[in-house]
């Protein structure tokens, strides 16, 4: 009984309560289903009643996403709240910063968002893309940094092969950016791409190198790109490492440049 908040429990600190979570909840069979009513419809454990501040979610796949679903009783249908998630690449990408997702997918998703989630519940290939194999992708490339046309059918495991092709395509535009290398050793010589699309492969690899140690070099470079894609820039790099918003060059400029911000 120790797992399950009953009446009398105290609150955790910095909590306003309790959550109980059932994933996959329509893949159970009836029988079980029928087995959690006790739960979620009386909210009670055996004897004990659920504490007064415990919210109840279940989760599950769509009965069109020929995933392993069983239809929901109408006794438990009338009894919740039934809400449909959609993806959403802008939050998405916040997260990928914070969770330093590998830069080509970053930019990539940046620029054709659809390509974030591709799903066709008839498809025929065996896999997808969705945020989750994305995130497996980029466990899988992170150190890899050559062309990754070589790597075809390790992309394709992962995201299926159209979307593997595609994606490789595109990172192809990564052979004609300027070289981190050289961007920090002589940052105010280093070529500045003037196309959009190498811009946003640019942001994404610059973001993905900046450290404590790399932004006072990084910054002279920064600068001198159009000031939309500086400010992306920063907010890519200081979600990837927060301690990078208490460092002096970037404080300066958007000290300078706060009144064409906001």
């Amino acid at each position: 009984m120790d797992i399950w908040p009953i009446v009398g429990d105290p609150i955790p600190k910095g909590y306003d309560g309790f959550l109980i979570f059932f994933d996959e909840f329509n893949s159970a069979s009836r029988a079980v289903q029928a087995a959690s009513y006790k739960i979620i419809l009386d909210r009670y454990v055996g004897p004990h009643a659920l504490h007064k501040n415990t919210v109840i979610i279940c989760a599950g796949n769509r009965m069109e996403d020929n995933a392993i679903v069983n239809r929901i009783s109408t006794a438990m249908q009338s009894r919740l709240a039934h809400f449909e998630l959609k993806v959403d690449h802008v939050p998405w990408l916040v997260w990928a910063g914070e969770n330093k997702i590998d830069y080509r997918i970053m930019s990539y998703i940046t620029e054709i968002p659809d390509s974030l989630y591709n799903f066709d519940p008839d498809h025929n290939d065996k896999t997808f893309a969705a945020p989750r194999t994305w995130h497996f992708l980029s466990k899988l490339i992170q150190n890899i940094k050559t062309d990754l046309f070589n790597k075809l059918p390790l992309l394709s495991s992962v995201i299926g092969e159209t979307m593997a092709r595609e994606f490789a395509a595109y990172t192809a535009v990564y052979t004609n950016l300027p070289k981190i290398e050289d961007i920090k050793a002589v940052p105010l010589q280093t070529m500045v791409p003037t196309d959009p699309g190498m811009l946003h492969a640019l942001i994404h690899l610059i973001a993905a190198n900046m450290t404590v140690a790399t932004v006072p070099q990084l910054m002279k470079y920064i600068e001198r790109l159009p000031i939309e894609f500086i400010t992306l820039t920063l907010q890519n790099s200081i979600r990837r490492n927060k301690a990078l918003v208490k460092e002096d060059a970037i404080k300066k400029w958007v000290d300078v440049h706060s009144p064409e911000l906001f």
